[in-house]
């Protein structure tokens, strides 16, 4: 039975540190006020609980939540939900009733991600509230973060891109996605894998975020041009909808090895040319352009190398001038996907609401 105790009590106070959200039934809520009446703070706590239980109910939007049981835990799928049920002894220790691991491949990834949410939560116009320990993967490397967080007894949240190339481009052999979708198991209650069908992030990022950012103002010959070729993609929305989901804002398309190899990538530059007026004035014949250049010649700009997007986004995010989103269809469809996960395996509780 302390067992039991410990368990609710390393639940209630990574609760109310804002971690997670706890419910349950009236007795078991009853209960634990009963037995933690002389704890002035996990008393207080469930005492608050059984004051406000019908406020408790489980939100309609969450897609997912754990049940701590005695013994005998399954998982069963209930009204559109998944439930995972935990043995109470997995959470014995205070580290493994904490915060939700948000990863991706880069930190200010998981920045992104949560501005995504939080458009997400004003969209629902509901008052949740959300917590996530955030980490970096660095790349390839992100799936070892992934196995070191589940092991730790750590619940996880991983999102990364795909890398898609073109429409039908299958994922890297041993690449990110590959590496993290291999993580998944039977096990549903510890780790939760989201791919993005894009090429990279920044191909998420809402447009009328990219006009303001500050490099199209500062004059600059070779960003303005860059800037000019990008909008050519743009300025038609079933244009832009076949093409952005996979065009390389970091490094344009080249004419290296991939690009020789493979006939789709070439259907799909060729695409991205057409859309240009200013290379069709130029050279209507996109074969004849392409015959032209050197090897690694650039076929079609990039936008801003590196990671000069997601920095300027999150510039943009944190300053009193970001606009709502204008999303195009593929963005919106990655940004509601990207907020229902979220919300649903961040859910917690306002640290303010309960002192």
């Amino acid at each position: 039975m302390n067992g039991i105790f410990k368990t609710v009590h390393n639940l209630a106070i990574q609760a109310i540190d804002g971690s997670h959200v706890i419910s349950g039934t009236y007795e078991a809520i009853a209960h634990f006020r009963e037995v933690f009446k002389h704890d002035p703070t996990v008393g207080l706590y469930f005492n608050r609980l059984y004051q406000n239980f019908a406020t408790l109910s489980i939100p309609n939007e969450l897609l997912f939540y754990i049940e701590v049981v005695k013994e005998n835990p399954v998982s069963r799928s209930e009204d559109g939900r998944e439930i995972c049920q935990k043995d109470y002894t997995y959470y014995q220790t205070i580290d493994s009733c904490s915060a939700t691991r948000l990863i991706g491949e880069d930190l200010n990834d998981t920045y992104f991600f949560e501005h995504i949410l939080n458009w997400y939560i004003n969209q629902l116009s509901k008052n949740f509230h959300y917590h996530f320990h955030s980490l970096g993967g660095g790349g390839k490397n992100t799936y070892r973060i992934v196995q070191n967080e589940i092991s730790a007894r750590h619940i996880v949240v991983c999102i990364v891109d795909t890398d898609k190339k073109y429409p039908n481009c299958l994922p890297e052999k041993n690449g990110t996605y590959d590496m993290c979708v291999n993580l998944i198991t039977n096990n549903v209650c510890d780790y939760y894998f989201l791919p993005l069908n894009v090429h990279e992030i920044e191909n998420m990022v809402p447009l009328n975020y990219i006009d303001l950012f500050d490099n199209w103002s500062q004059g600059n010959a070779n960003d303005k041009r860059k800037k000019r070729a990008f909008d050519f993609l743009c300025s038609d929305k079933a244009v832009a909808e076949e093409i952005l989901p996979y065009f390389d804002y970091k490094n344009g398309i080249k004419k290296d090895s991939f690009f020789q190899n493979n006939l789709d990538y070439q259907y799909f530059a060729k695409k991205c040319y057409e859309a240009n007026a200013d290379k069709i004035k130029n050279n209507p014949s996109f074969e004849n352009y392409v015959n032209s250049l050197q090897d690694k010649g650039e076929i079609y700009p990039n936008l801003i190398g590196g990671s000069g997007i997601l920095v300027n986004t999150l510039k943009l995010i944190n300053s009193e001038k970001c606009p709502q989103p204008i999303l195009l269809d593929f963005q919106r469809n990655n940004w509601e996907s990207i907020g229902k996960i979220l919300l649903s395996w961040g859910i917690a509780r306002d640290t303010e609401s309960i002192s």
